[in-house]
């Protein structure tokens, strides 16, 4: 009996030995011998990823059309040092994140980390996973290929672009440059859009032509990159009309073609975009917010309890308030003329959120202006990137349809401001308004519209042209706006307007409607 257990003893101790011997843990960073294969049995089917060297790894992605660069190293190595192309997911967030990131299973996969230990556990969880071809070819130190390496950048987040509509005839086009994608974004996921369309648009989209649209998507931080990101991540991409997409890395940026459907042989009917009859009791916040309760111009605030609705009209108040003025500045003759008014816009309180925005576009309004010295109303459109300063009006100008200014002289004017309000702002008006067609400050209402394309600006007053703007010498050289504004209806006054009457205490402006057209309206 004693003789059997020692037998059974040695026996064990003996196994103990061999099992170490083969199973012992390797916690060190080496990588499995090459060409070895290492398999997962998955419903008694065999897929194995396969182990290459660098140089073959680097043979295969020369010949294959599509392949996914894998690094699953932590952020910090990846700022450090990386392979141009790659797709970072940290080896402890494969589970989580390679079926979202990596939906392709059959996609060629070749993964690697810093010496080779991650790229093995990262290749053995994606065969788990049900990925079928899966290639791991070790750690960036053992890769020589230097022209393949890139300063590191982070890769952006996916982005989500404007919507972008499919050609119409007769309709205007969309614009767009260097537009922020989200307000407020954080760095990984903030970037600017392009738009060009060719052929080129000087008015309207042609009957009976095939139009494509270049969308450039470039990150807003340059510690970002597109590089890494496909088109089946860009989220937001037109699908109706179109006939083909692709898409190119241009440096850290993305640019995506998109070719539309012929447009049909004779233009489509005018649509409305934007509509507000004022047929209600009270402002429709589903279209208007109250502007902010800013200082303006140095004798008005804006006060959202002087705006209202009623009659089929919006109201736009403005009354005398001296004590408030002796709490805005120290000036008296400021203070005495000191204005409460009523302003909205098609913009949030918040500075941020747009209720509607566009770029081209007819739009009117028909408004009731008082006949008063010292103040103004007005009809216009605001860009939210109006203070880039660029050198011209491309990215964003303020677009004053018209201002009521020396009311009191018979006069009215349009206007455009560009570069912000500083020392770079610029801005030029209609001037001289001696020759303007209407008067009105007839006690009636009268039609205030612009005819806003790619080639120019047209300013109307009941359908009367008074001026107009080509983006050149009467611009001073600049470009037409191709960035989406936003509507503003306002009252205000300023010193320079003049002093308000004597007997003056109150008064109103008022708007019958506001309507924007994807189309012009005045053949």
């Amino acid at each position: 009996m004693i003789k059997l257990k020692k037998i059974v003893i040695l026996t064990l101790l003996f196994l103990a030995v061999i099992l170490n011997s083969c199973g012992g843990v390797n916690n060190n960073e080496s990588a499995p011998p090459l060409s070895e294969n290492k398999s997962e049995n998955r419903e008694n089917i065999i897929v194995e990823y396969i182990r290459l060297t660098a140089e073959e790894a680097y043979n295969m992605m020369n010949e294959l059309k599509d392949y996914i660069l894998l690094d699953v190293r932590t952020d910090e190595e990846f700022k450090e040092k990386h392979i141009k192309g790659c797709v970072l997911i940290p080896d402890y967030e494969i589970k989580d994140r390679a079926e979202n990131e990596l939906p392709d299973k059959n996609a060629a996969i070749f993964v690697y980390c810093r010496t080779g230990r991650r790229s093995a556990e990262a290749a053995k969880e994606l065969i788990k996973m049900g990925y079928t071809k899966v290639y791991d070819f070790g750690g960036i130190y053992d890769w020589p290929y230097k022209e393949l390496t890139a300063s590191v950048k982070k890769l952006m987040s996916p982005p989500t672009v404007y919507n972008i509509k499919a050609p119409v005839a007769g309709n205007y086009p969309q614009g767009l440059y260097k537009y922020p994608g989200r307000p407020n974004s954080p760095a990984s996921s903030s970037f600017t859009q392009t738009i060009e369309w060719l052929p080129a648009i000087a008015k309207t989209f042609a009957p009976d032509t095939q139009y494509t649209a270049i969308l450039t998507i470039t990150p807003a931080n340059d510690e970002y990159t597109c590089d890494g990101l496909g088109i089946e991540k860009v989220k937001n991409l037109p699908v109706d009309n179109v006939s083909d997409i692709s898409m190119n890395i241009d440096g850290d940026g993305m640019v995506i073609k998109i070719v539309f459907e012929k447009t049909a042989s004779k233009n489509a009917e005018p649509e409305l975009l934007f509509y507000d009859d004022f047929d209600g009791d009270k402002l429709d916040n589903t279209k208007w917010a109250f502007c902010p309760n800013w200082d303006r111009q140095g004798r008005s605030t804006w006060d959202e309890k002087l705006v209202s609705v009623g009659g089929g009209y919006l109201r736009l108040g403005f009354v005398r308030d001296e004590d408030l003025g002796k709490t805005k500045t120290s000036v008296k003759d400021d203070a005495k003329n000191w204005l409460r008014a009523g302003a909205i816009r098609t913009m949030e309180r918040d500075n941020v959120n747009i209720i509607f925005e566009n770029a081209y576009g007819y739009y009117e309004a028909r408004i009731k202006f008082p006949k008063i010295k010292g103040m103004w109303g007005a009809f216009w459109l605001m860009s939210p990137t109006q203070g880039i300063v660029t050198g011209d009006g491309i990215i964003g100008t303020e677009i004053d349809i018209v201002e009521s200014i020396f009311s009191d002289k018979n006069r009215y004017n349009a206007a455009m401001h560009w570069d912000g309000y500083g020392g770079d702002g610029k801005g030029v008006s209609s001037g001289d308004n001696n020759k303007l067609p209407v008067d009105i400050y007839d006690g009636e209402f009268h039609l205030f519209a612009i005819d806003w394309s790619p080639g120019e600006y047209v300013f109307y007053v009941d359908g009367i042209e008074f001026w107009r703007s080509d983006g050149g010498r009467k611009f001073k050289f600049s470009g037409i706006n191709q960035n989406p504004n936003y509507i503003k209806l306002t009252v205000e006054g300023a010193s320079w307007a003049g002093s308000l009457p004597a007997d003056f205490t109150e008064g109103e402006m008022l708007v019958d409607y506001v309507k924007v057209y994807n189309q012009p309206k005045v053949k």
